[in-house]
């Protein structure tokens, strides 16, 4: 039940981001798509510092009902925006700018893209792996809970967040 569980919440997660990236493409001009890209890193460091690592940290002090609570206000704080932008969309009367929708089938039938998910997906599934047992082993390790959230869940995502800073400067770079 709790590998069917992870499962589902994976493929929601994966479902999330493709979303996200396709709606950046669609809405976000070129020239601003680098720092996009940078903001979506940098929210979710933000987010994984937060729920990941402060509110770990807290919860031997707060309790299960105020961690669940927490983290439900964070998600529909965070959310609001996006509702309120709903239904718009970047409009053009130039007949020169249009976009190809690709369905996933179409995308499939891609020799290049077989090829990417062949090397993307053993390497993304291993991380996301050895990743998560990390936190599972500390806690087979007895380590407090509020180590273990600011050390994996403060400190590493504070590393990406600077990280993603960087980011639409590197990735200005690449057409």
């Amino acid at each position: 039940m709790l590998l069917a569980l992870g499962f589902a919440t994976a493929c929601t997660m994966a479902t999330m981001d493709l979303a996200l990236d396709a709606w950046t493409v669609d809405e976000i001009q070129a020239a601003h798509r680098a720092a996009a890209a940078g903001a979506k890193v940098g929210g979710m460091c933000l987010g994984t510092v937060v729920g990941g690592g402060v509110l770990v940290a807290m919860f031997p002090h707060l309790g299960w009902t105020p961690t669940f609570l927490l983290v439900a206000g964070l998600i529909a704080f965070t959310t609001w925006p996006v509702l309120l932008g709903r239904g718009r969309h970047r409009k053009s009367n130039d007949a020169a700018v249009r976009i190809n929708h690709v369905g996933l089938i179409d995308a499939f039938r891609r020799p290049v893209m077989i090829r990417r998910l062949i090397h993307l997906i053993p390497l993304s599934c291993t991380v996301m792996m050895l990743f998560n047992f990390n936190r599972v082993m500390l806690v087979d390790m007895e380590t407090s809970l509020q180590h273990i959230g600011m050390t994996l869940g403060v400190a590493a995502p504070t590393a990406n967040l600077c990280v993603s800073a960087a980011l639409p400067r590197l990735l200005s770079k690449y057409p």
